[in-house]
């Protein structure tokens, strides 16, 4: 089995994309926010490479395809703003604001805990951009100086904690109100928090997505700085 995943070049390519339905499909079938896709996906395919011994580099050569163009969906971010343009319009100062005061704090509560914490200078580099979605946060993590596979690990551990404990935790903050449990999941928890937001209803997903795409652009703009001038 293992000369077979090494000698095919879209092994790697069609596990990634196998487990991934499963994970669809599981979460569909079970209802478990737990359960999330990209979690067991992640899982199965950790499981996979550890039983059959096969080497990272190899398994991550053989999903170039899927490395390639992923920069390129950061367009598709666009979509909901298009979408939602009129509400856009109508609530556009305050989904700004909050969008950015919730950028901002989270930065700032990562740059402090690291700092008390002495997480080395590369690591905490790669760890800001985790709340924006992995179009946007890998190639920002290289420019900046950090490592992308790194900030990869990050941003799933983001969505998926924010997808699967968001909700809850909000209501037992006792914040009830679909608009701000939109706004948090999509600037916390990018497209993981996003589509929990739409499980929620459809106002905290339309909130959501602006505030993902937003956080996005929050997110780029102000790491950059960051480096520069605060670390």
């Amino acid at each position: 089995m293992r000369e077979f995943f090494l000698s095919n070049p879209y092994w790697g390519l069609c596990l990634t994309l196998g487990s991934f339905w499963f994970g669809c499909w599981l979460y569909k079938k079970s209802g478990r926010a737990v359960l999330q896709p990209i979690l067991v996906s992640t899982l199965l395919v950790v499981f996979f490479l550890l039983f059959l011994h096969v080497p990272y580099a190899e398994y991550k050569a053989q999903n170039m395809l899927l490395s390639f163009t992923l920069p390129v969906t950061a367009v598709v971010l666009a979509l909901p703003l298009y979408r939602h343009l009129d509400f856009l319009k109508k609530n556009l100062l305050p989904l700004v604001l909050a969008t950015l005061i919730g950028t901002v704090a989270s930065l700032a509560m990562l740059i402090f805990l690291c700092r008390l914490m002495g997480v080395d200078r590369e690591l905490l580099i790669s760890m800001l951009p985790r709340s924006s979605t992995a179009a946007i946060a890998i190639n920002l993590s290289e420019t900046i100086g950090g490592v992308g596979s790194l900030t990869m690990a990050m941003v799933v551990i983001a969505g998926n904690l924010g997808a699967i404990f968001g909700p809850q935790f909000l209501r037992l903050c006792r914040i009830r109100d679909e608009r701000a449990i939109g706004l948090a999941l999509g600037t916390m928890s990018h497209a993981a928090g996003t589509a929990r937001a739409f499980e929620e209803s459809q106002e905290a997903g339309t909130m959501s997505s602006l505030a993902m795409v937003l956080g996005g652009v929050f997110t780029a703009l102000l790491c950059p700085l960051i480096v520069l001038y605060l670390l």
